[in-house]
């Protein structure tokens, strides 16, 4: 769906998943598109059914600049080079 992105975070983005960690994920937006909530529900729920533990959050490009500028942890997550390929300006 143009506009949304699917981004990994922590281990996982990093290409170091540990056993039996959950995965961290970012649904990036550009706060054009209505089908945000539905396309999250499309990801999130068949995760949750298989037991898998989500650490998961929506936010458009600008709210995780925001955090990003707030949480280091969260900044070094959203600033490795090719986390956000689907949305560069």
């Amino acid at each position: 769906m143009p506009g949304i992105a699917l981004v990994a975070v922590g281990g996982l983005g990093r290409r170091e998943p540990a056993p039996y960690s959950d995965l961290d994920l970012l649904l990036v937006h550009s706060g054009r598109s209505s089908d945000v909530a539905e396309v999250a529900d499309r990801i999130w729920y068949p995760i949750w059914d298989t037991g898998i533990g989500l650490d998961h959050s929506v936010r458009t490009v600008e709210q995780a600049v925001a955090v990003a500028k707030e949480d280091l942890k969260a900044a070094l997550a959203c600033c490795t080079p090719g986390t956000w390929p689907a949305t560069r300006r």
